[in-house]
């Protein structure tokens, strides 16, 4: 641990007038003894030095306390610091976050989205008092129940996307032709897709409409398709699909929604899609791991009739 705090000391020569065993160690000490390794310490340190910057009396011990209140365990809170969210333990939790979660605490939310929130949404309740505010209100108007998770995945949206971003998307969004409503419902459904860039927005419509064949509106209805990753997880799959559309083991019969082909598990879209015809296609497996594409076995997309469109 030792040489690696040294390395660091060399990569950030502010730390340099902290006094090492009066300041340093005894922070990494008090670390150290809730559970975080040599290398978790380096790694978190490394990554926002400030930690070591903090008051030991005064800002991470009572952070300590106060993350612990709210994950239960020393393990969960060292979870914070594998997450790279070291930099909640550089503000007063209690000044900044306390007041904010008892706000959301008189609204209905549940213990367990606080934790939610702290993990993995820190800026929700780190941003000013006002912004925040706004937020709840914002959110609550468009009709999140705060008991939900959606809730805090709307609140994630609005504190991390600015208006210039937000506006640049939603112009996307209606080139591809989704209305005001398509908008509303697809952030209903699932706010975080509008944390998807716009690249990856004009990707997936580009795939799913042009070379699927699956009407614009529809993605509306299965707006978690802009979170997932459209090379390992939706290609692969509209490529089984493909492959069992031109060898006919699928059919008008067979129409197949949006939902059911992006959201389901692997487990069962292999049950359905792959294993029971893997002995009439035996590269399907193959496909649907990336290894080849449809291109190997003379295919192409094209869109399709069986291309159902249909809501989640």
């Amino acid at each position: 641990m030792v040489p690696k705090l040294l390395n660091l000391l060399g990569w950030r020569p502010q730390l340099l007038f902290a006094h090492p065993k009066r300041s340093l160690l005894p922070k990494i000490e008090f670390l150290n003894s809730i559970g975080a390794t040599d290398a978790e310490l380096a790694d978190a340190c490394s990554s926002i030095p400030a930690i070591l910057g903090q008051s030991l009396e005064n800002v991470l011990i009572p952070n300590y306390k106060f993350l612990k209140s709210v994950f239960f365990s020393d393990e969960n809170v060292i979870k914070v610091l594998r997450k790279k969210r070291t930099r909640l333990f550089c503000f007063d939790l209690q000044k900044t976050v306390s007041p904010k979660l008892a706000f959301l605490r008189d609204l209905g939310m549940p213990e367990a989205n606080f934790a939610l929130i702290l993990s993995c949404y820190p800026p929700i309740v780190l941003q000013r008092q006002d912004k925040f505010d706004g937020n709840v209100k914002k959110v609550i108007k468009m009709g999140f129940n705060p008991q939900k998770c959606e809730f805090v995945h709307a609140m994630q949206v609005f504190s991390s996307i600015g208006q210039s971003t937000l506006e640049c998307k939603l112009d996307v969004l209606r080139r591809w032709g989704w209305s005001d409503e398509d908008v509303r419902l697809a952030f209903r459904k699932c706010p975080i897709y509008m944390s998807a860039s716009k690249t990856k927005l004009v990707s997936v419509f580009n795939f799913l409409v042009n070379k699927m064949g699956w009407h614009p509106s529809a993605i509306a209805h299965v707006p978690s398709a802009f979170t997932y990753s459209l090379e390992r997880r939706i290609i692969p799959r509209c490529s089984v699909i493909r492959v069992l559309l031109s060898k006919g083991l699928i059919n008008e019969e067979n129409k197949i929604c949006l939902s059911s082909l992006v959201i389901n598990s692997n487990k069962h879209f292999l049950d359905t899609f792959v294993t029971k015809y893997q002995d009439h296609v035996p590269q399907l497996l193959n496909i649907f791991h990336g290894k080849m594409t449809i291109g190997e076995l003379g295919l192409e997309f094209e869109p399709q009739s069986v291309m159902k469109n249909c809501s989640a």
